[in-house]
């Protein structure tokens, strides 16, 4: 099965939760494990946290666990 490539550059917590079907709490408490690391799959401005479109197509490709 091919998989779809995001065309976006960066995408808030809501827009990845919805893509992978999970609740946005569940990937804070991830990113506090350390399972996400910032610069290389995320960036931070504020408060605000962006997943960048190339850890999300990783995550499509590979999964989330």
């Amino acid at each position: 099965m091919e998989a779809i490539k995001i065309e976006k550059q960066y995408y808030t917590y809501e827009e990845f939760a919805n893509l992978f079907g999970v609740n946005k709490f569940s990937l804070a408490n991830m990113m506090c494990r350390g399972k996400f690391k910032k610069g290389r799959d995320y960036i931070k401005i504020g408060k605000k946290v962006l997943f960048k479109s190339s850890f999300i197509n990783k995550v499509m490709d590979e999964g989330l666990e």
